[in-house]
This record gives structure tokens, C-alpha cells and sequence, in this order.
């Protein structure tokens, strides 16, 4: 098997095993953790990514949306950054003709402050 074959075969196989999913459900609700890794994935809605966090409770899987991803480039997160995601609600687009979940994304300073743009 060449390299590169088994590189995808570990990733699949790693894409299948992904730590539980962090669903937020209420707004404020939060994960706050270090950035392990951002990997793209299979799923039924084409080629998604994942970012896994490692929290107290251990490791999570955040689904990364296109909001969430341009945070996370605007604000150079990267693997080895401490994060927090806090979940806004739901909120209408500015034509009132769909929802989208909105969130607030910062990085955690060593004194346990985040650091939010804006």
C-alpha cells in the first residue's frame, strides 16, 4: 500500500471513531477548550469540517460552520489555541427569509479571559 493510501486509510478510520459532537441547544451555551486538530470529513452533505476540542470533559467534536470557519481565520485559531464558542441562538438573515445559528468566538488568554473581536 502506497503512503498516501494509507494516510486516507488512517483518516477514514480515525473520521469514524470522532469524539462526541458538541449540539448546542440553548443560547449561551458554551465549549471552551484547546484546539486538537481541524480535519475534513465525510458526511451526508459532501466534504465537512470538524474541529476537535479537548475540554474538561474530555474530547468533543465542534461541526464547523462557514460562520464558524471565517471566525476561526479572522481570528488566527489555530490548532494549539485554547478556544471558546458561545452559542448566540438562532437569528434571521438581514432578507428575513431564513434562520442560521449564530456564535461568538474568541481565544482563551492564560488568565481564563477571552479575548473577543469587536
Amino acid at each position: 500500500m502506497s503512503d498516501w493510501r494509507r494516510y486516507i486509510d488512517v483518516a477514514m478510520r480515525r473520521t469514524k471513531k470522532s469524539p462526541a459532537t458538541w449540539k448546542p441547544e440553548n443560547e449561551g451555551d458554551e465549549i471552551r477548550g484547546l484546539l486538537v486538530s481541524i480535519k475534513k470529513v465525510e458526511s451526508q452533505y459532501g466534504l465537512s469540517t470538524v474541529a476537535e476540542i479537548k475540554t474538561d470533559d474530555g474530547m468533543r467534536s465542534v461541526w464547523l460552520s462557514k460562520f464558524l470557519l471565517n471566525a476561526f481565520d479572522r481570528q488566527v485559531i489555530g490548532v494549539g489555541t485554547v478556544v471558546s464558542i458561545v452559542f448566540l441562538g438562532k437569528k434571521r438573515n438581514r432578507a428575513n427569509t431564513a434562520t442560521y445559528n449564530d456564535y461568538s468566538v474568541g481565544k482563551v488568554l492564560r488568565n481564563g479571559i477571552v479575548a473577543r473581536p469587536g
